[in-house]
């Protein structure tokens, strides 16, 4: 069998426009990081972290007991910045760096697990693609790491990661929850899915 690849699930952003923690998002009675990790839990990855603001940091525990959470002080700084958290604190538990990792934003959460299962099976840097555009997760190599790891903690993630893509069709790979306007998105994804069936 071979070794589970390990995750962190991003969840220290502001969400200035939707104005709710995005991770505590209620979906079907569960908040919507509960979901997140126990799809990637069915899907075999472990271990989980899950980066998230200080404020958020105890909800979090007690929305994913299963998880690890690790606190990004400067979430501001960008999504690099909480890879980075997210590695050390891996790292610290492995005793190494991963050599991979899949990198899951709790706001994009519309993967299904056959998707997780082709980007766990690919070697390399992967993500999922749909009609000309990439999701997530991303997986990542040691090649990866390394890049992130020793870059400024503000450095956008495309410049440090360059992806092939898998053709997916999955209906909500595009899911984005950046706005209220997308709450209704979100509704209808939940609808169709109990997290882990999809």
């Amino acid at each position: 069998m071979e070794k589970a690849i390990p995750a962190i699930i991003l969840a220290a952003g502001a969400s200035q426009r939707l104005g709710r923690d995005k991770a505590l998002l209620e979906v079907e009675g569960e908040p919507l990081v509960t979901l997140v990790a126990k799809r990637l839990a069915a899907g075999g990855v472990s271990p989980i972290v899950i980066v998230t603001h200080a404020e958020s940091a105890f909800a979090c525990l007690g929305a994913a007991p299963e998880c690890k959470v690790a606190i990004n002080k400067s979430p501001e700084e960008g999504r690099t910045g909480s890879i980075q958290v997210g590695l050390l604190a891996l790292g610290k538990d492995l005793g190494r760096l991963p050599k991979a990792v899949l990198i899951v934003p709790v706001d994009r959460p519309g993967w299904s697990l056959s998707t997780l299962a082709k980007v766990l099976a690919t070697e390399g840097c992967v993500c999922p693609e749909k009609d000309g555009g990439g999701g997530h997760p991303l997986r990542i190599s040691e090649a990866e790491v390394e890049a992130i790891m020793a870059a400024p903690s503000d450095m956008s993630l495309r410049q440090l990661t360059k992806p092939q893509r898998i053709p997916v069709e999955d209906e909500f790979i595009h899911l984005n929850i950046d706005s209220p306007e997308d709450m209704a998105e979100l509704k209808r994804w939940a609808s169709q899915s109990d997290g882990l069936s999809r």
